[in-house]
């Protein structure tokens, strides 16, 4: 039972000036709990444990959701990317998927309200297991779930770290004896001995969240818990809920890589916490083993000659050797007349199949050569620990590097927006892997930017992308035949320069007194419209065609295009305005029940790329948003 003289102190909230969370006031409220000890009248309180969280309001981020969680720390931008779409919708894996799915229980009901990320519990030694931990973490969900800040859900990430300094005289000598005492034991030990100690202590940071109802979100590291005691998770018993499976950590391949230093705040088993340590993860980090075109970084210092000594040769060979010669020890280690065969079944630690491996390293050569084996059929559907099959596994790489890129211990460069499609290696192994045998100009565009509907126009313009772009260029199109007469150029100034912003400054007024500028804009927003509507990428070729072929072009190439006029202004003003209006990147004029206009038309990654799509329409535009900074 918890001492009677252990209170708990709470603090919400910081002041708009606060040097760090002050920029983030508008929608991340840091929560700090403190467990505080009197031990009689004559001594201050003592500080004996702490938990730290953020209640975070998603409604003011969801049109942004990645960029905005990126900057306040690692842990925000780690939920954000591991659990959640651009715009805070939970990911259709962890909803859909056969095996990452987990138990099952978390659906779209994660994609709205507010949710409480806890960061980190700390409790000083002497004061763990008599419920001091717990309860800093219930004082902690009271004051996130109070009722005025309608948080729905709270998340937790249960790993490993060091013990909590205490902060008092002799006290804290004492452990920074017992921390050098601890550190040379660690030195003494193997790597395998400090991976399952560590990974035994994270065991009971899961079983404690547990205790308290969180349960696992799909298979991922992310622990939720529900408000709402009806949600399906308060029904699932703790040993009912899914985990991964363990990684195989005796791995030689795990062992002789060096030790990742990593920056990490969560919570702990100890209920304990620091910020830089060697990371016990044997989870592959795939910016750092390949580089951007799917090979090794450093492939060329390998040779083939100790390779067969290694616990999984195979895997070795086709990861760090180039394809070539990985191509060379694999058919020289498989076939009959090998003195040794090796099974091309076997899997390494992380359950992963030698396909899984060139696929992932994007080793076409070596991809094809075992996609064709005897045994190609078998490997192409088996998972891996992360329950991906090497196909999935390739996919979700991809999809990764096209999100973002680590930047040093706690940062990450988002790259969605100036996403400029896969190498030809990673194209073509994802063909392969798909089955496709006659590949065709348009299966190639669609593989390379990350077509999932086997529709997108240019390999890029989804259906209902197109779609949402022709009904509001259709929508403005109306407007500037329909609100005011072409003839009053005052007023039609008034009403639609808003839509001219994209003009230059010199260029807007005279639409005012030109009435053969004003046909241009229109006959423009027209031939954007036709665009959409026949297929057809609205780009400055295919709109300068199109536009070529009306009545007006020589007026409109004079007063127009000669007058520092352009395409770009319009396909830009398009964009925008579709953003503006769409029902997860900005705020859509019509209730989404009430317009269902676009389930007629498949669902794809690319449907809500909107700055992507931009980039590859408007020709200037990649090099304007090349200018701007990746960090808020």
């Amino acid at each position: 039972m918890m001492p009677s003289s252990v209170k708990m102190m709470s603090t919400v909230g910081v002041d708009k000036d606060d040097p760090f969370y002050g920029t983030f006031r508008k929608w991340l409220t840091p929560i700090r709990v403190r467990a505080v000890v009197h031990k009689d009248l004559s001594q201050g309180p003592k500080e004996v444990g702490e938990a730290f969280g953020f209640v975070i309001r998603r409604q003011p981020i969801c049109q942004s959701f990645h960029k905005s969680m990126e900057p306040p720390s690692s842990d925000t931008m780690k939920l954000a990317l591991e659990l959640f779409d651009r715009y805070g919708s939970l990911k259709e894996e962890i909803i859909e998927h056969s095996t990452r799915k987990g138990s099952g229980v978390w659906k779209d009901e994660l994609n709205s309200g507010n949710f409480v990320l806890i960061e980190t519990v700390k409790v000083e030694k002497r004061w763990r297991k008599k419920g001091v931990g717990k309860k800093l973490v219930l004082k902690l969900l009271e004051e996130a779930m109070a009722f005025r800040r309608n948080v729905l859900f709270a998340f937790a990430w249960p790993t490993v770290l060091n013990e909590r300094d205490d902060d008092h005289g002799k006290q804290k000598q004492k452990q920074k004896q017992k921390q050098k005492q601890k550190q040379k034991q660690k030195q003494k030990q193997t790597k395998e001995q400090r991976r399952a100690h560590q990974r035994a202590e994270q065991d009971i940071a899961i079983r404690f969240f547990r205790t308290l109802h969180f349960r696992r979100v799909g298979l991922t590291e992310w622990f939720a818990l529900a408000q709402d005691k009806e949600h399906p998770s308060h029904a699932l018993r703790a040993d009912e809920d899914q985990d991964p499976i363990e990684d195989e950590t005796s791995d030689s391949e795990c062992e002789e890589e060096d030790e990742e230093i990593v920056f990490r705040m969560p919570m702990n088993s100890d209920l304990s916490g620091v910020q830089v340590f060697p990371s016990i993860s044997t989870k592959r980090d795939t910016a750092s083993s390949f580089s951007k075109n799917g090979r090794a970084q450093d492939e060329g210092s390998y040779t083939a000659a100790k390779i067969p000594s290694r616990r999984n040769p195979l895997h070795y060979a086709i990861k760090n050797l180039a394809d070539a010669a990985g191509l060379e020890f694999l058919q020289s280690h498989t076939e009959q007349g090998s003195s040794e065969p090796l099974d091309l079944e076997t899997v390494n630690g992380h359950g992963d199949t030698i396909l899984h491996v060139a696929a992932c390293a994007s080793k076409l050569a070596s991809l094809d050569w075992i996609v064709n084996s005897l045994k190609g059929a078998k490997l192409a559907g088996m998972r891996n620990h992360e329950g991906y099959t090497p196909l999935e596994a390739l996919e979700a790489k991809l999809e990764s590097e096209r999100i973002g890129t680590a930047w040093g211990l706690r940062r990450t460069i988002l790259k969605s927006d100036k996403f400029e499609g896969f190498d030809d290696n990673a194209v073509a192994c994802l063909l392969k892997l798909r089955g496709v045998e006659i590949i065709t100009a348009e299966q190639q565009e669609r593989a390379r930017f990350g077509c999932s509907c086997g529709q997108c126009v240019a390999g890029f313009l989804s259906p209902r992308m197109a779609r949402k772009l022709l009904d509001e260029v259709e929508m403005i199109d109306d407007y500037l035949h329909h609100l005011c007469s072409i003839d009053d150029g005052e007023t039609w100034y008034l009403d639609f320069k808003e839509y001219l912003r994209h003009l230059p400054d010199r260029v807007q007024p005279l639409f005012r007194h030109n009435i053969v500028l004003r046909k241009a804009f229109t006959t423009l927003m027209g031939t954007v419209a036709k665009c959409l509507a026949d297929g057809i990428i609205p780009n400055k070729v295919n709109v300068m065609n199109g536009l070529k072929e009306t009545s007006i072009w020589s007026q409109i190439d004079t007063h127009y295009f000669q007058r520092g006029g352009t395409v770009a202004a319009v396909v830009n003003v398009i964009i925008d305005e579709a953003k503006e209006h769409d029902v997860k990147a900005g705020e859509p004029l019509h209730e989404p029940e009430q317009n269902d206009a676009l389930d007629r038309f498949p669902k794809c990654r690319n449907d809500y790329e909107f700055e992507f799509v931009r980039c590859h329409c408007v020709d200037d535009a990649l090099l304007k948003t090349e200018k701007k900074t990746d960090f808020p």
